[in-house]
């Protein structure tokens, strides 16, 4: 199941995310929008690390985010985990 959110906290810019789920399992994953980040090529890193088990994808996050030294420029780690939950939510409620 396809499922998309687009968010906008304020003070930071506008993010897209875009999720595929299967089987409890996110198996693809989009992270997009008017925000930077760095190093160049560390988004496909975090994309990679949400992959997996809906059930600890929030801690996954936050250890991609602990290990690694990552620069954001608009967005924050809380916006990223937000849509994620937002995303998995609808699909929880429409599965209902």
């Amino acid at each position: 199941m396809h499922r998309e959110i687009i968010l906008k906290n304020p003070g930071e810019k506008l993010v897209k995310i875009e999720l595929d789920i299967e089987d409890k399992k996110i198996t693809n994953v989009c992270i997009s929008g008017d925000f930077f980040f760095y190093p160049e090529g560390s988004m496909k890193d975090l994309e990679s690390a949400i992959l997996g088990p809906i059930r600890n994808v929030c801690e996954r996050i936050r250890e991609f985010f602990m290990v690694n030294n990552i620069e954001m420029l608009g967005i924050s780690e809380d916006t990223i985990i937000m849509g994620i939950e937002g995303a998995l939510k609808e699909k929880h409620e429409e599965q209902r």
